[in-house]
């Protein structure tokens, strides 16, 4: 049954590795990476990157995505190999080279390992993959939570593979995964000089206009589907009923207010694909609606009804400057500023130290965070309360907050968040 292969295959979409057919907004994020890898296999290059962005913001889709490519040229089948190591999983050193040598299945002496160098023991391994008696296979290194290496004692691991990715060879390319802005600043002063300083960003505040076309993408079957009757009517349907009903879009407006991460859109396109049957094989608007409707307690607004007043209020500062001022880099100084302007005579001011502290406990709780497209290297010796910072939280859930709230002046302060719209 048709309904059925598509919702099979939807689901290994949202629940499982299956790719949809094009990644609106990574596109360039892709073909960086796949030159990279594709030299480093093809031509022996070695070489090393990062991929850093926030949660959500596309790395593992763009990696899982240029991997699959890579597998599907059968000129490069077998010229090349793929060790996976995550910084939670091989926590350390002796951990990681078990790891590197089950996955290129490849014996390591127990000995070695207890009394041999890690250089060494690494070194070993990689020989080991030549092929005849000059050509040696390349491997790609993938690490995963890269920020969790760099607190593995004097950081060998990352040290020795940053220097053999430097030797001609042996071709290998080292892919670090983080969601850290400022984990290159973890390395140390050698490991940092052989790592190549190439790094591929991934903007994760994109434009309601590209959040639907990945939810497009995600729901969309491809030209590869077995039954192109049913393919074309689900395609249209998605395209002019889904997608156009005005209800859906608001909805999906405000989740992406709340997050803009793609696995959070992953998880709320997989409830209404879950209700499909043979009576109704087609996605219905209103279970769409009630789908994404459904309540549920998000965990940033559960730390904003235990804010204090001064805690919202230099939200609400910051929220106003962020939208008349967004070309510009923000600070503390600037929000403060701001919030004795309009708090004067409408709230309770309180004193600079009492805000810094305030300012401080919205930095630990991750409501606020210093903004990384204005940082830059240096930026950790400005003072803290010149460092550009960024919001993140929306302007609908601080409203909320207010209004829903006993122990805030809401009128006044609504006053200052209702002016604005972000």
């Amino acid at each position: 049954m048709a309904w059925l292969e598509a919702q099979q295959l939807l689901r290994s979409r949202l629940f499982g590795d299956a790719l949809p057919e094009t990644m609106p907004g990574l596109d360039n994020h892709f073909r960086q990476l796949y030159e990279l890898l594709h030299r480093g296999i093809a031509f022996g290059q070695s070489n090393s990157v990062l991929l850093n962005g926030s949660r959500g913001s596309g790395k593992s889709l763009v990696l899982q995505r240029v991997l699959q490519q890579l597998g599907s040229e059968s000129e490069l089948a077998g010229a090349y190999s793929v060790v996976y190591l995550n910084g939670l999983v091989q926590t350390d050193t002796r951990i990681s080279l078990r790891s590197i040598a089950h996955q290129l299945n490849q014996s390591i002496d127990h000995e070695q390992l207890q009394t041999g160098s890690f250089s060494d023991c690494l070194t070993s391994l990689l020989s080991a993959l030549k092929k005849g008696s000059s050509q040696q296979q390349s491997v790609i290194f993938v690490l995963d939570e890269f920020q969790e290496f760099t607190g593995f004692g004097d950081q060998r691991l990352l040290y020795n593979l940053f220097d053999v990715a430097q030797a001609i060879a042996t071709p290998l390319t080292v892919v670090a995964l983080s969601p850290h802005v400022s984990v290159l600043e973890l390395l140390e002063k050698r490991v940092r000089s052989r790592f190549s300083q190439r790094s591929i960003c991934f903007r994760h505040a994109q434009p309601f206009s590209l959040y639907l076309n990945i939810c497009r993408a995600l729901l969309f079957l491809p030209m590869s589907f077995p039954d192109s009757e049913f393919r074309d009517t689900w395609n249209t349907h998605i395209q002019e009923t889904v997608l156009e009903d005005p209800g859906i879009r608001d909805s999906l407006l405000y989740q992406h207010e709340l997050s803009h991460s793609i696995w959070e859109l992953r998880r709320l396109l997989s409830v209404p694909i879950c209700f499909m049957s043979e009576e109704q094989p087609l996605i219905n608007a209103a279970t769409f609606l009630q789908s994404l409707s459904q309540p549920y307690e998000d965990g940033k607004m559960t730390m904003l009804r235990g804010l204090t007043l001064a805690d919202i209020c230099l939200l609400v500062s910051l929220l106003r400057l962020a939208t008349h001022q967004s070309h510009r880099a923000l600070n503390f100084e600037m929000v403060y500023h701001d919030y004795t302007k309009f708090a004067a005579g409408r709230v309770h001011l309180v004193s600079k130290t009492a805000s810094v502290k305030a300012f401080e406990h919205l930095l630990s709780l991750r409501l606020i965070t210093w903004d990384s497209q204005h940082n830059r290297r240096g930026a950790k010796h400005v003072p803290k309360l010149f460092r550009p910072i960024c919001l993140c939280v929306s302007g609908k859930q601080i409203r909320d907050v207010i209004q829903t709230s006993t122990q805030f002046p809401s009128m006044e302060l609504l006053r200052a968040a209702n002016a604005l719209t972000l």
